[in-house]
């Protein structure tokens, strides 16, 4: 989930809300094999003759730096599956991914994916190692399914609350708080996650830089009620470190 705004609207288009947010499913990220690879393969890897991992996000890529030195991160797109298009057929099928520029690369020997993505299409089986929070600092708002609505829908509201789900809808709000201050873009090298703990919310965050050399990282804790706040302290604390400079290095 993406730093997901209100839209404006008028009164004959009314805008849209989030009107439920569904229990979070699993945030960790996780490494997916091609079926003649093991990750020792991927530790053993060396710049000279680099094995790849698919993936189309600048956060993960920065993360795998540190944790496969010697492989290289490859742009792979597409559906999880479903089609010979998919990642996961690629992968399986050593097939190589067209790039924007008309070229291509590949094939990959590894995929990152979330844990809860997998899990949704019946894939977990795939799943050769679950990255922890620490390896691999989730994406905001990853694992959460959310349900909009429009704004003035109200009978539809009301039957959204009921199954909305109060923590996983404070820690979203924090974590897209964040993501609105630092002003990210759709591939930002922006981390972050909140958890609830102790009747307090706990938000760790972190922005990097394009070669994963630079990861900046902040936590903090603040109220269950005021989870806005908890984000924007999170935000100007990572600011402060210049974090502004990495993500706008990320534009280009």
């Amino acid at each position: 989930m993406h730093s997901l705004k209100d839209m404006p609207g008028n009164e004959e288009t009314p805008y849209l809300v989030i009107g439920a947010y569904l229990k979070r499913g699993n945030v960790s990220d996780c490494l997916v094999l091609r079926g003649d690879r093991n990750e020792s393969d991927l530790l053993s890897s060396s710049s000279l003759s680099p094995l790849w991992i698919g993936t189309t996000s600048v956060r993960r890529s920065a993360f795998l730096r540190r944790i496969y030195p010697g492989c290289e991160s490859i742009h792979f797109r597409g559906a999880v599956v479903g089609s010979e298009k998919s990642r996961l057929h690629k992968l399986d099928n050593r097939l190589k991914q067209e790039t924007e520029e008309g070229g291509v690369v590949g094939p990959a020997d590894a995929l990152v994916l979330a844990v809860s993505g997998l899990t949704r299409v019946g894939q977990n089986a795939r799943i050769s190692r679950e990255f922890t929070i620490d390896e691999m600092l989730p994406a905001v708002g990853q694992g959460i399914v959310a349900v909009e609505c429009r704004a003035d829908d109200f009978s539809t509201l009301q039957l959204l609350s009921t199954i909305d789900h109060l923590d996983t809808r404070q820690c979203a709000l924090a974590e897209r708080e964040l993501l609105w201050i630092l002003n990210g873009h759709c591939n930002s090298p922006i981390a972050g996650t909140c958890v609830v703990q102790d009747g307090a919310l706990r938000l760790r965050a972190a922005v990097m830089s394009l070669d994963g050399m630079t990861i900046l990282e902040t936590e903090s804790v603040g109220d269950f009620g005021r989870p806005r706040e908890l984000g924007r302290t999170v935000a100007f604390e990572l600011l402060h470190k210049g974090a502004d400079k990495l993500i706008e290095d990320s534009r280009i």
